[in-house]
């Protein structure tokens, strides 16, 4: 009772430190969710502003210079209008004109500055005064006051720009230069149309926005809010007059539309579910992924013969130590498996060396006393082509570098046999296909298809009629996935023997010595797998065929 009051003590204890840096880490993320909404949302808020004075500074540029383009074109006209001749005769003959005359051409200006006030908008009056002959002219015609004074009419005539008293002129001066010293003849004022000038800005402002217009630094409207921090406000200068609009975006900060209040409720509610998320997948990862990995995955590799898998080196509480026994326990179930793998290896190796070393000798016997009956009869073009051909034979078949070779080596190195046992047997027929270039080049074990042959030689022989030529026959059939070498002859052979060296094939393993095809078909199934080998069954010649079964 107490052992159990213990082990539930530890179960509470290592559930409680499961769980707590779970709850805590939700309470953290949280926290940091929360100041990074805040954050996500100053940042909007701030870069929705600037881009909104970027856009109201670009509306303002082109608004400016399109104002200024305006005011220069007035202004052209109104020094045309000062270098007319009419101008110019009345302020140097006045006194010497006919009355007729003065007042046709008086009527002339006058009837040009009333065009030039009308042609323009922003031109709010004209004004022209001769002073030298006490002259003062508007567009609707003589006019007994000018709005500025002698002395502010010589201050504008020096400037681009001139303002006074909310008003806003362009002043130029004809001057006399054929006396001593020279003097002005007229002047003529551009008056501006302010409230125009104002009225076209406007439509920029909104909510708590405002217009200052200025010249020089004086106020000709708006009013400029200097003591309030959080007015911004958008300043647009003219290039050739000292005309500065200002548009005073008032301390409103940009605000969440409907559709962006409905986005921040579901980015929150993301938020929201981002945590859910995170907890079960802690949850997930902590307990019900460490039993996935060991029931669902580990023991699947492990049912396929998958021995490299291995469960990740995870910390998982009490799965730490299971996982750590199905490791190595993999590990030493795929070392007892290579090392089984291994020997199996090395035997196949001894016995083709032991193959390589049973070379036939009555083969050897018999091909040397062939050559000693043709040099002896002379015949030295057969003589030396056998001589050559046993030089080949043995030379392959006594290599042991490579334990691997292509297939067209194998079948070259077997072609070299059945010419050597056809110079004996000259009966033989051979219908032998040529080799594919397209399998050529696939990598067999070496001695595979030779002692085949052998066998045909050494016991087909003696299962033929009397007379009867031995046929020989090797076919090449290529399917997708592999490719089939198949070997047939003729000859006197009974099922029985079919059938036992198909039992034999299938009990390669029961078997307690392994020569001949036995050992091809052992080491082809070692070389390629278990669907590799040799099957047996009978010709179309009426005698054996022996089908040799490569991977490709």
């Amino acid at each position: 009772m107490k052992h159990r009051k213990q082990q539930n003590v530890r179960h509470l204890t290592r559930l409680q430190k499961t769980f707590l840096p779970a709850f805590t880490a939700v309470i953290v993320v949280l926290c940091i969710s929360i100041a990074a909404m805040l954050i996500a949302y100053n940042a909007y808020v701030t870069g929705k502003n600037d881009i909104y004075a970027l856009e109201k500074q670009e509306k303002l540029n082109q608004m400016m210079e399109s104002m200024e383009t305006e005011i220069q074109i007035a202004e052209q006209q109104l020094l045309k209008l000062l270098s007319d001749s009419k101008v110019s005769r009345i302020a140097y003959s006045r006194n010497e004109m006919e009355p007729y005359n003065y007042y046709s051409q008086t009527l002339d200006i006058v009837s040009r500055m009333k065009e030039i006030a009308d042609d323009f908008q922003i031109v709010q009056n004209i004004y022209l005064d001769f002073e030298t002959i006490g002259v003062r002219l508007n567009q609707d015609g003589p006019v007994q006051q000018l709005p500025l004074s002698q002395e502010e009419f010589s201050q504008a005539a020096q400037q681009e720009m001139f303002a006074s008293r909310k008003r806003l002129f362009i002043v130029r001066s004809l001057m006399d230069y054929q006396s001593p010293e020279p003097a002005e003849l007229c002047t003529m004022a551009l008056e501006l149309n302010v409230d125009s000038l104002y009225e076209r800005y406007s439509y920029l402002c909104l909510e708590n926005e405002w217009i200052v217009l200025s010249v020089d630094g004086q106020v000709l409207r708006g009013e400029r809010n200097a003591s309030d921090k959080e007015v911004h406000r958008v300043i647009s200068q003219a290039s050739s007059y000292p005309l500065t609009v200002a548009v005073q975006v008032g301390p409103t900060k940009y605000h969440l539309s409907t559709d962006e209040l409905l986005t921040a409720a579901c980015v929150g509610v993301g938020i929201t579910c981002l945590l859910a998320g995170a907890f079960i997948l802690y949850c997930y990862f902590r307990l019900y992924r460490p039993l996935e990995l060991l029931l669902d995955e580990a023991f699947l590799h492990l049912e396929k013969g998958e021995l490299s898998y291995r469960i990740p080196n995870m910390r998982s509480g009490p799965f730490e130590d299971i996982y750590q026994t199905f490791n190595t326990s993999m590990d030493r179930l795929e070392y007892l498996m290579d090392h089984v793998y291994r020997q199996k290896l090395l035997i196949s190796e001894m016995q083709l060396k032991h193959l390589q070393a049973q070379i036939n000798p009555h083969f050897m016997y018999n091909t040397y006393y062939t050559l000693y009956r043709q040099l002896q009869d002379g015949s030295w073009d057969n003589s030396r082509q056998l001589a050559r051909l046993l030089g080949d034979f043995y030379h392959y078949i006594t290599r042991s570098s490579s334990m691997e070779k292509t297939l067209r080596e194998e079948v070259k190195h077997t072609l070299t046999y059945v010419e050597i046992q056809t110079m004996r047997f000259p009966d033989t027929i051979q219908e032998i296909e040529p080799l594919p270039e397209e399998i050529a080049d696939m990598t067999v074990p070496q001695l595979i298809m030779q002692p085949v042959f052998e066998n045909v030689f050494q016991h087909a022989r003696n299962h033929l009629h009397p007379g009867e030529p031995l046929h020989l026959a090797m076919r090449y059939r290529i399917e997708e996935d592999r490719v089939n070498v198949c070997v047939e002859n003729n000859g006197d052979l009974s099922d029985d023997t079919i059938c036992r060296l198909q039992n034999a094939l299938k009990h390669v393993d029961d078997q307690e010595e392994i020569t001949g095809l036995l050992n091809i078909h052992k080491r082809l199934q070692l070389f390629y797998g278990d669907a590799a080998g040799l099957s047996v069954s009978r010709s179309q010649l009426d005698g054996l065929c022996v089908c040799m079964h490569l991977i490709r």
